[in-house]
């Protein structure tokens, strides 16, 4: 999803996806004013460039199971942010494995899998603990002022064939496109202090 703030309180929304998600989506989006955008898979589509204040992929990354596909959304998602721009990208944290214990039908981050013929939970993306500085790492390479938060999620497990579950928690990554945003939200605040009133005589 990509938001271009139109005043303080109101958000117009632009969404990029495949052709299902287009037309699942397309009317509810057209009523409220917004644009759609289809994707070849390894992009935003025609999404304009420099323009966007927000983009937010919800719990989709982890569906690529090819890195390059995934390191050309997101140089996509940050060629359509405008100079104060933020991206913010959610996808799913398992914390109970390292990178050697994930399933066969699962990759890790830095995996390219050309040869799944299925896609959306039968083989995702699992990032581990020990994959976190090579996600780190490549978010690096593509926004500035990379922040990261896991949330957890006391009790959900993500299922794994054979009766086979895993706990699972959200992974949130975010970055923005220059040092202006840093600038601007990270800057230090000059206190100002002041002093009691007097009472009046």
């Amino acid at each position: 999803f990509f938001f271009k703030q139109k005043t303080a309180y109101e958000l117009r929304l632009s969404l990029v996806g495949s052709e299902m998600c287009i037309e699942t989506e397309s009317e509810t989006l057209k009523k409220a004013g917004s644009k759609l955008f289809l994707t070849r898979g390894d992009n935003c589509g025609d999404a304009p460039k420099d323009h966007y204040d927000l983009a937010f992929s919800l719990l989709c990354l982890q569906h690529m199971c090819v890195r390059s596909i995934r390191m050309g959304v997101l140089r996509s998602l940050l060629a359509a942010l405008n100079p104060q721009g933020v991206a913010h990208v959610q996808m799913i944290y398992i914390p109970g494995v390292n990178s050697a214990g994930i399933p066969p039908q699962h990759v890790g981050w830095m995996d390219d899998r050309t040869d799944f013929k299925g896609a959306n939970s039968l083989h995702d993306v699992w990032i581990t603990q020990d994959q976190l500085p090579q996600v780190m790492s490549d978010f690096g390479c593509v926004f500035k002022d990379v922040r990261m938060q896991v949330v957890e999620l006391h009790g959900a497990r993500i299922p794994c064939g054979r009766g086979q579950t895993y706990p699972f928690h959200h992974l949130f990554l975010s970055g923005s496109k220059t040092a202006l945003y840093r600038e601007r939200m990270f800057r230090p605040v000059k206190v100002v202090e002041r002093t009691p009133a007097k009472d009046a005589a």
